[in-house]
């Protein structure tokens, strides 16, 4: 998919007009929904291993950018926060739990962009960025004292593609949407230990801008 974005952006970016961009600092704000598909992983409780699978709700997310603009392009890094409260956990063995709370990550990523001028204040700009995730996992209702709780460090990468609308002289509005993706996790404490593979999360979000250097 993220392929497929890519391509087709590189496509446009060769026939559109160039986006009239300043040098300069800038820094962003936005919040928005979150999508995660199931998380499919294993856990181990002492001698036993079994698989599963974990569905969630749509959580929420917000994020933060600092960058810098040269012309069309445009570096950054960016602090990113998202919660999804798990619906359920199904197990290989047949059984599933609903009592379970939430998952959140926390990204550190740096990104690179490229802004198109699609008309005189429109601009469409595609990227992608990497770092690092720092997922964290609760499930009070797990069978011992306190249940399961842990987190774990992963490095990850997304693709972003955004629109921007120039309000008012450095003032942008702008909606993006962000692939994020991470390879595995594990989560220990003691006696239980969880681990997952591809966790993935798509983020629908809109902000405001502000550049310094206009």
């Amino acid at each position: 998919m993220l392929r497929s974005v890519f391509l087709g952006a590189t496509a446009l970016a060769l026939v559109a007009p160039v986006h009239a961009g300043q040098n300069g600092f800038y820094s962003a704000i936005e919040g928005g929904a979150g999508f995660m598909p199931a998380m499919d992983g294993y856990e181990t409780f002492g001698a036993l291993l079994f698989g599963e699978s974990v569905d969630f709700e749509t959580g929420w997310a917000v994020l933060a950018t600092v960058g810098y603009e040269w012309g069309n392009w445009r570096f950054e890094g960016e602090v990113g926060y998202r919660s999804n409260d798990m619906e359920r956990i199904v197990f290989t063995t047949g059984g599933s739990s609903t009592d379970v709370d939430d998952l959140s990550q926390l990204t550190l990523m740096a990104n690179l962009l490229y802004d198109i001028a699609l008309q005189p204040n429109l601009t469409l700009s595609i990227g992608g960025g990497g770092g690092l995730d720092r997922l964290s996992f609760n499930w009070p209702g797990f069978s011992q004292p306190g249940g399961v709780q842990g987190d774990d460090w992963a490095i990850a990468y997304q693709g972003i593609v955004g629109l921007s609308y120039a309000v008012d002289g450095p003032l942008e509005v702008f909606a993006n949407y962000r692939y994020l993706y991470a390879n595995e996790f594990d989560f220990e404490d003691g006696i239980n230990r969880q681990h997952f593979d591809h966790v993935q999360t798509h983020t629908v979000s809109a902000g405001l801008r502000y550049s310094f250097g206009q």
